[in-house]
């Protein structure tokens, strides 16, 4: 389990439609195994979302964008050693986002979304694929 922290502007095109640029510090990563041993690998990026926004009723919005990653720093991490393996990782990541969000109150937002990665981030030169899935939920507070 990861978190981010960000902010974003809503530049509204009429009263359904807006366009949602965010700019986000994102920690992610996963767990995996090699050869029966456990790692976990953590992932620091740069998220720049640019989001479709739809407003399905007052209270709740739907989204989806394109969305582009710079890599900042990759670990893994086993039991006994931390291993910088950013050589190792793609530097830009893309990934295609789905979310909604409900309005409690006009500044407080509960959200929820889906990152599909879309990008090969194995950097190795090896045959296998890589890709970073993310599931997101999240409370975001709005200023006016």
């Amino acid at each position: 389990m990861s978190g981010n922290i960000g902010g974003f502007l809503i530049y509204e095109l009429n009263d359904q439609f807006a366009i949602q640029p965010e700019l986000l510090f994102s920690s992610e990563g996963g767990k995996y195994d090699v050869s029966g041993l456990e790692f976990r690998s953590i992932l620091n990026f740069i998220n720049v979302p640019v989001l479709a926004r739809y407003a399905a009723t007052d209270k709740l919005n739907l989204v989806t964008d394109p969305q582009f990653s710079l890599l900042l720093s990759s670990k893994s991490k086993d039991d006994d050693t931390t291993t910088d393996i950013k050589d190792d990782v793609r530097g830009l990541n893309a990934s295609l986002a789905f979310g909604l969000g409900y309005a409690l109150t006009d500044n407080i937002v509960v959200y929820g979304g889906y990152n599909l990665g879309l990008s090969n981030l194995d950097d190795t030169n090896s045959d296998g694929k890589n890709t970073l899935n993310t599931l997101q939920i999240g409370v975001a507070y709005k200023l006016k």
